[in-house]
This record gives structure tokens, C-alpha cells and sequence, in this order.
């Protein structure tokens, strides 16, 4: 009742009395027309407080009061009738007599009192009258609204005081509220945009926190919309509007945020990639339903989509969105949205449209923007979100889906959570779902089951069983996945492994991988499938398939390895095209990788493979003869020699020996055993020599005559030749490491020498060069010496100059391997040597010349006066 305190003075007395009294309806009514007549006559401040005093109001009263405001016959009074309109359209409400002219006025009150700071409570209470209005007619009123916000568009707005500011609150926190219609809410919001550049950089904030708090949240997306459509076209200020949208967006809650940007990418992937024809001097573009924007030249609509995507890569980088994305729960279904029209857009950008610099720049704008929400998404949230991915359609965002999740798991996997690795291990189904269109999907599902597949097994035994029976053909990342599937599931599986060994040996050569993880992993659930693997691997055996053999021969209890290598020696041997190099690769294995102890068990057995796998000879053709497979049998029977003893290994060597005088391709596989042996062996061979000493003085013998006892079939591939230059091979070895002299007895000397002396005459003496140096070398007896000299040095006599060459060759090795022990001889050789130095063959003459030097060169001593 502030009217009817400051103005009692001024109202006539009698009516004072008349409305302090309690007055009938018809008594108070015979009042207010008197009151209103007066007012009609005369506005004053008394009148109307006494007016107001009265409570009575009804249309026709109502309607002469806009009268007044109308005509502007309340000068000086207005704030008091502008209070007497408002508590009368509260009461009678819709029955208020409102037209077209009372709210021009209305709202040409509002505008005029706007910059004028002494009537701030007039326009305060105006507002309020219009606000009261609008809540009754809002369809008549938003019709003359939009001129209060185009004025303070171009006025109040760009004013940096106090009050300016708290008539742009008043306005926005009283009329906005009452705007019902879509169109009038964004006619503000354009009006405040436009207004953005001209708006005190530190007003900016308060001002679009409120209008965009009073318009609802969801409006941010215009405001971005049309913040950008300005900026973009005067680029100048594009850094100040970037700051002012991030910054307006800190202050929103993150799911409002996440929905405008949902929003936002939704329109960049709707936009046209070309302008049509303009309107006029500009293009016209519809972002939605609503929102109509205007460009004045292609460049100008390049750099709104751009500034696009530069704000939704700033938004997703902010602290804002990082922090606040990890106390959310349920905006996976937006984010996954937000990152699949994201992948689509630049699938689109990168399939169709022409390649510049426009599409370079907005593919990785997206780019980033996908890698901040994705680096950025709690993982309970990442797992949501690569679902609702991976659920969609589309093979492109299925491929660019997969490399966010690969580059996921390269993280560290202590930091998973349960629920994290429950999440991923849930996600086996849609990866399998993609593994026929993109092979790549079992390179996730590997990595997977390498990290998950103990805890989980349930969720990738099913996965397996899908890859193991895939009747399409199997690609190499399947391949890869089995076989980690394996390992990492171990003995579950075993319900599958009949299945899995089918497959596999199907194409050994391929799915080697598969075969040796198998093995590695259960191999005492293997005992039955042993042999079917090794001959499958032998029908394709090379030197890449050595995984499998070596797996097979380390961990394969060899209690069940030599039952299965025999099954398998006797099938591939019946075999056209298998591979017997299967069963000393893994021999060699199973040797090297069991104690001697247990080897020492199946030693008989062992032996029995051997002999069978020496046979190589006797069982192929000359044609199709390969040393190196006999080099690898004995590679491996090397390795079993290293694990006896003296004791152990002296009856084997007379085994094998005894066997060997079956035939002559056995000597001569033998022979190469022995020769190999004794390398390997050096001095510790010396103790096995004797055994076989006898029977290579035999050999040498048998192999200057005209026959050896033994009837050679031409269809055999070694001869006696093989024989004899194995034995020279084994005797230079033997002569070599016995550095004690021990083995080199007088007797063997006596026995061996007439021997090699024999073959002296031979063709070729390239093996016979070493051994027979050697052997006076190895009797270490000046007697011996002696004789050795003179009994080769005599076949110097001979008339055969290939005699005489070789006997030379071998006096030359000699001389060199005796050394300085040499002087003694030097009297009993000048006679051999002079002729010699004067041989009719000038190869002979030359060597001869050699060995003369050669003796200088050890005792030191000048040859001149000698020859």
C-alpha cells in the first residue's frame, strides 16, 4: 500500500472515510467510476493510490487506464499507473481488455526507459506488467516482444556499466521466461550473438550464463551456431569467440555439453560440401528445422565448418571434458554417437569429396576429436561406447573402432579395472561377428585372449571353437589368434584339441604356429596326435617347420616320444614324398632337452632309430641321394654320444660297426658317422679308436685291391672310394688330436704305414695328404722317423711322375708338421731330394724346390751346400 501511504493527502476526504469503511459491492463500485472519472479529468498520484486502494477492478476500468497510458495522459505518474495495470491484469486475468496499441505502448515505455538510469524502477515495473501479459496472452504479446531485444542488441548491450547490465538481466530474467515459441527463444539468442562482438569482453559471461539459464541449456548449440557464422567471416576475432564459447561451456554441466556436441557434429555431417545458388549477395544454408545461416562466399562456409570441428576438438580437450567425463555413468549411447558421425564424416571427407586442404585440415580436426574422447573416457565408459560402435553398420567406423580399441590395449593392463576387463571380455561376440569382413578384428580378439583369456575363458573357448571349424578358409591373423587361444587357455583346451590338431595338420606348412603352441602348451594331452603331427609335418618338411620339431623333442615326455617316433619312422619310410629329416631334428631336440639319466633308459630304442635312420642309403636311389639328410642324422646322433659315458658309448660304436658290415653304403655311413665323430670328439675319441682301428686298416686294404669282399650293385650310390676317403678322414683326425702320442703305437705304426704308402699311387691322394704327414708326427719316434723318410722317399724312384708328384705333396706336409725334429733326416734325404730338385716333370721340380725352402724355414739352417 506505498500509494495510498505517500498520497493520502492529496485524496478528497469523504472518499478516504467511504474506503477506510467496510463498503457494500455496490458502494464500492459508485466509488471507483467516481475515481475514474476524476482521473480522466485529472491524473494525480492520489487518485490512483486511492484507486488501488479499492482492490475493484473490472474491464472496462482496466480498459480506460491503457487509455491513459495510450494517449500519455499519466506524465509524472506513470511508475504509480504502470502498478495499478499490473495488480489489476493479476486479478481479472484473461479478461484484461488488451489491443495492439497498449502493448506498443507497453514496449515503447520499456525501450525508453532503458538507458535513462533515474527511471529504473519504472522500467523494472514495466516489465513486470508485460511479463504479467504475456503469461495471459503470449501469442498477442511475443508479436511486439522482439523490438525490446533488438534495441538492447544495438544499445544496452554494448554499454560497460552496472546498470546497462542489470536492465539486460531484468529483461532476460522477465520476459524470456514467457516466450513459448521455438522461433521467439531463438530471435533472442540471435539477437545476444549478433551483439557478442560488441559486448565488454568481461560482461560476455554473466550475460549468456543467464540467458542461456533462463532460455534452457539446450540453446548453447545456437549460441555456437551463431557465434561461429559471425566469426568466420570476420576471422580477426575468431580467437576471442573461441575463448568465450570454451569458456561459456565450463560453466554448463558435462552431459549438457555432451548433447550440444552431438548436436553440433550431427549438423557438420548434414552440411552440403557445396554452397548452391545464392539469394541475392549471399547463400543461404538450413542447419536444422529452425536455424537458418548465411554465408557470403565459400570460403566464408569452409571456415564455419571448420570452426566446427576447432570447437568440439577444444570442448573434448578442455579440463572440463577430461575431468568431468570420469564421475559420468550413462552418456555412453551420446559419446558413442558423437564419435561414429565423427569416423563418418571423415570416412565421407576422405572417400568423396576432392582431396585439398580444406578436407586434409577438417580430417584431422575429427581425428583429434575422437582421440580426446577416447584417451579421455573412463574405461568402464570406453567399453559402452566401442559397443555401441561396433553395433553399427558400417565396415569403415567398424575399422577405424578396432584401431581406437588396439591402441587402447597397448596401455598398461595393471590399471584395468575388474569391471574394465569384464567390459572387454564381453565384447568377444561383436568381434567375432566382424571377423569375416575385417580379418583384423582376431588381432583384437588375440590380444584379448593374451590378456584376459585365464580369467575369462568362457567368453573365448566359444571364439575358438568358431576359428577352429571357420569352413571358409582360414586367414593368417586367425591363424595367429588359435594359436594364442591356446596358450592362454591351456588345458580347457582339451575338449577341442581332436578338432584342433584336424585343422591344423591340414596345412602344416601354415598352421605351424597352431601346432607348436599345441605342443608347448598340453603336450600330455598329446600323446595320440604325436604321431599323425610328425607325419603330416614330414609330407612338407623344411626348415620352418624346425618349431615344430623342436617343440615336439622338448616337450614330449620322451616315455611317449619313442613309442611315437618309431610308429612314425616305419610310415615314413613307406611314404614317396615324406620327409625322414623330421625324426633326427627331433631326436636332436628330445636328446638335448631330457638328463642322461633318461635318455640312458631308451637308449636301446634310441639306438634302434638310429640304425633305421643310418640305413638312408640302402633305401634310396642314387638319383635321389641327399648328404645333407645323412649330415643330420649324424648331427643328432652326435648329440647322443654327448650324453654317454666311456662305458656307455663303447658298446654302441661296435654295435653300429658290426651293423655297417651289411653292406658298403653302411660303411660308408658308418665311416661319415666316425669321421664326424672324432672331429667332435677330438682327443677323447682316442679311447673308441682301438675298436674300430683294425677294421679301417681293413677298409684301406680292401680298397687296393681289385675287389673288397663285398658284391657292389650298381644300384648302390657309395662305393669303396666313399669308404676309404671317410676312413683317411676319421685316420687324420684320430693322428691329429693324439697329442700324447698314446694311441700311435709302434705296432699300429707298422701296421698302418705300408697301408697308406699303397695309396700313394691312387688318383686322387687329397685325403691321403693329411693322415699319412701325420702319422710319423703322431709316433713321435726318431726310429720311426726314420724309416717313414726313407720308405716314402723311395717311391720317389718311381718312373710314374703322378707317383712321384704325390710322394712330394706328402714329404712337403710332412717336412712342414715335423718342424725343427726335421734335422735329423736332412743327411738321408739330400740324395732323394737332388734328384728330385732335377725331376723331367717341372710340377714335381717345383714342389721339390718348396720343400726345400720349407726345411730352411724350420731348422734354420741354408740348403746351398747342400744342393
Amino acid at each position: 500500500m506505498r500509494l495510498v501511504e505517500r498520497s493520502e493527502a492529496e485524496c478528497p476526504e469523504h472518499l478516504q472515510l467511504n474506503i477506510r469503511q467496510k463498503l457494500s459491492e455496490v458502494d464500492r463500485q459508485r466509488t471507483v467510476d467516481t475515481l475514474v472519472g476524476a482521473l480522466e479529468d485529472n491524473v494525480s498520484s492520489g487518485l490512483l493510490a486511492t484507486l488501488q486502494m479499492t482492490g475493484y477492478y473490472t474491464k472496462e476500468i482496466v480498459k480506460k487506464l491503457f487509455g491513459m497510458l495510450e494517449r500519455g495522459q499519466c506524465r509524472g505518474v506513470e511508475e504509480d499507473l504502470v502498478a495499478i495495470l499490473t495488480s489489476a491484469v493479476t486479478s481479472i486475468g484473461k479478461d484484461t481488455p488488451l489491443t495492439p496499441a497498449t502493448l506498443r505502448s507497453i514496449v515503447q515505455l520499456i525501450t525508453d526507459t532503458k538507458t535513462e538510469a533515474n527511471r529504473h524502477a519504472l522500467h523494472h515495473s514495466t516489465l513486470l506488467l508485460l511479463s504479467k501479459l504475456a503469461a495471459c496472452f503470449p501469442a498477442r504479446v511475443l508479436d511486439h516482444i522482439m523490438p525490446i531485444f533488438t534495441f538492447m542488441g544495438d544499445t544496452t548491450l554494448r554499454m560497460d556499466d552496472q546498470y546497462s547490465l542489470q536492465v539486460v538481466m531484468m529483461t532476460v530474467e522477465t520476459i524470456v521466461p514467457v516466450i513459448s515459441r521455438k522461433k521467439d527463444v531463438l530471435g533472442v539468442v540471435r539477437v545476444f550473438c549478433d551483439a557478442l562482438p560488441h559486448i565488454p569482453s568481461h560482461r560476455q559471461d554473466p550475460i549468456f550464463k543467464l540467458l542461456l539459464g533462463t532460455t534452457g541449456h539446450q540453446y548453447l548449440y545456437h549460441v555456437f551456431l551463431y557465434v561461429l557464422e559471425g566469426c568466420s567471416k570476420e576471422r580477426d576475432r575468431a580467437s576471442e569467440s573461441s575463448h568465450f564459447l570454451q569458456m561459456l561451456c565450463s560453466h554448463l554441466s558435462l552431459p549438457h555439453v555432451i548433447k550440444t556436441a552431438v548436436t553440433m557434429v550431427t549438423t557438420l555431417s548434414k552440411l552440403p560440401d557445396d554452397l548452391s545458388k545464392p539469394i541475392g549477395k549471399v547463400y543461404k544454408v538450413t542447419a536444422d528445422t529452425d536455424v537458418e545461416l548465411q554465408f557470403s562466399d565459400m570460403k566464408h562456409y569452409n571456415y564455419f565448418k571448420l570452426g566446427l570441428a576447432t570447437q568440439l576438438c577444444l570442448l573434448t580437450a578442455s579440463k572440463h571434458f577430461s575431468e568431468g567425463i570420469s564421475q559420468l555413468d550413462d552418456e555412453g549411447p551420446n559419446l558413442a554417437e558423437l564419435v561414429e558421425i565423427s569416423l563418418s564424416i571423415m570416412i565421407h571427407h576422405q572417400l568423396v569429396t576432392e582431396n585439398n586442404k580444406f578436407t586434409e585440415i577438417l580430417s584431422k580436426r575429427l581425428t583429434s576429436l575422437v582421440t580426446n574422447i577416447t584417451s579421455s573416457l573412463p574405461l568402464t565408459l570406453f567399453v559402452s561406447v566401442l559397443k555401441a560402435l561396433l553395433a553399427t553398420k558400417t565396415t569403415v567406423i567398424h575399422q577405424k573402432s578396432l584401431q581406437i580399441l588396439e591402441h587402447k590395449l597397448k596401455g598398461k593392463t595393471s590399471l584395468w579395472t575388474p569391471e574394465f576387463r569384464e567390459g572387454l571380455a564381453s565384447l568377444t561376440t561383436l568381434l567375432l561377428d566382424l571377423t569375416s569382413s575385417l580379418p583384423q578384428s582376431w588381432c583384437v580378439l588375440e590380444r584379448l585372449c593374451k590378456d584376459l583369456g585365464s580369467d575369462y575363458y568362457e567368453s573365448f573357448t566359444g571364439v575358438l571353437v568358431n576359428a577352429v571349424s571357420c569352413q571358409d578358409g582360414i586367414c593368417e591373423e586367425q591363424r595367429s589368434f588359435i594359436a594364442t587361444c591356446i596358450e592362454s587357455l591351456a588345458v580347457r583346451c582339451v575338449p577341442y584339441v581332436s578338432d584342433i590338431v584336424t585343422m591344423a595338420t591340414s596345412n602344416v606348412l601354415n598352421n605351424k604356429a597352431i601346432i607348436a603352441a599345441l605342443i608347448n602348451t598340453i603336450p600330455h594331452f598329446l600323446s595320440a596326435q604325436i604321431p599323425e603331427i610328425l607325419i603330416k609335418t614330414s609330407s612338407c618338411y623344411s626348415s620352418s617347420l624346425t618349431v615344430i620339431t623342436e617343440a615336439v623333442g622338448t616337450r614330449v615326455n620322451l616315455r611317449v616320444l619313442v613309442p611315437a617316433l618309431e610308429q612314425v619312422l616305419s610310415t615314413v619310410n613307406s611314404l614317396p614324398h615324406a620327409d625322414a629329416r623330421v625324426l633326427p631334428h627331433t631326436m636332436a631336440h628330445a636328446i638335448q632337452a631330457n638328463s642322461a639319466k633318461i635318455v640312458n633308459t631308451h637308449l636301446t630304442e634310441i639306438t634302434g632309430i638310429f640304425k633305421q635312420l643310418l640305413s638312408y642309403r640302402d633305401n634310396i636311389d642314387s638319383d635321389r641321394f641327399d648328404i645333407d639328410k645323412e649330415k643330420e642324422t649324424i648331427e643328432s646322433f652326435v648329440y647322443l654320444v654327448y650324453k654317454l659315458t666311456e662305458k656307455e658309448f663303447l658298446p654302441l660304436v661296435v654295435t653300429l660297426m658290426e651293423w655297417s658290415h651289411s653292406s658298403v653304403s653302411r660303411n660308408v655311413t658308418f665311416y661319415h658317422l666316425m669321421s664326424e665323430l672324432s672331429l667332435r670328439l677330438q682327443g677323447l675319441f682316442l679311447l673308441f679308436a682301438g675298436s674300430i682301428f683294425n677294421d679301417m686298416v681293413e677298409k684301406l686294404q680292401s680298397s687296393t685291391k681289385s675287389s673288397d669282399g663285398f658284391t657292389v650293385k650298381k644300384a648302390k650310390v657309395e662305393s669303396r672310394d666313399e669308404v676309404k676317403r671317410y676312413v683317411l678322414l676319421t685316420l687324420t683326425n684320430i693322428l691329429k688330436f693324439d697329442q700324447t702320442h698314446s694311441f700311435t703305437s709302434p705296432d699300429r705304426f707298422e701296421r698302418l704305414l705300408p697301408v697308406l704308402l699303397e695309396l700313394v699311387g691312387d688318383e686322387d691322394t687329397s685325403y691321403l695328404v693329411q693322415p699319412l704327414a701325420l702319422l710319423p708326427v703322431a709316433a713321435n719316434s726318431d726310429r720311426l722317423w726314420k724309416q717313414y723318410n726313407y720308405q716314402l722317399l723311395s717311391l720317389s724312384k718311381t718312373r710314374d711322375h703322378k707317383v712321384r708328384k704325390n710322394v712330394v705333396t706328402v714329404y712337403r706336409e710332412f717336412v712342414t708338421k715335423l718342424g725343427q725334429d726335421y734335422s735329423g733326416l736332412l743327411a738321408d734325404s739330400v740324395p732323394f731330394l737332388s734328384e728330385l730338385l732335377e725331376d723331367t716333370d717341372a710340377s714335381v721340380e717345383d714342389i721339390a724346390h718348396d720343400i726345400v725352402k720349407t726345411i730352411e724355414k724350420v731348422t734354420g739352417e741354408s740348403m746351398d751346400q747342400y744342393f
